[in-house]
């Protein structure tokens, strides 16, 4: 297993949806943030990698939802890069609930590289 990145997750009234936890489409948006972050830990950010030709796509996204999020829980993000191909990568996530260190949803994402046409070009990441 690659290097472990990981984060805190404050959360806001905005992410809540109508039953009172956070919306399953936030937990999309911190997988996205840790992508970005993940590359930033490896020297390569978005940016640099775009200027390049490359362009990460999110391909897959798994959520096992095993606990909810509040607001005023705080939530803790730990990624790493679990599989990595020619043209894609598997990023797995594990989210904690800061305050008991419960583990809540279980994800995982795919992710591939793409030029500006969007056919697969070599991973980044190799």
């Amino acid at each position: 297993m690659m290097k472990t990145v990981s984060f805190e997750l404050p959360i806001y009234t905005y992410q809540i949806d109508f039953v009172g936890h956070v919306s399953n489409i936030v937990y999309v948006q911190w997988m996205e943030i840790g992508r970005h972050r993940l590359l930033e830990d490896m020297e390569l950010p978005i940016e640099r990698i775009a200027r390049e030709g490359i362009v990460p796509v999110l391909i897959h996204t798994e959520i096992d939802y095993l606990d909810p999020l509040f607001l005023g829980d705080q939530g803790h993000v730990e990624m790493w890069l679990s599989e990595l191909r020619h043209a894609s990568a598997r990023i797995e996530f594990r989210f904690t609930r800061i305050a008991t260190r419960w583990p809540l949803p279980a994800l995982s994402a795919g992710c591939s590289s793409t030029g500006r046409r969007c056919a697969p070009t070599g991973c980044p990441l190799k």
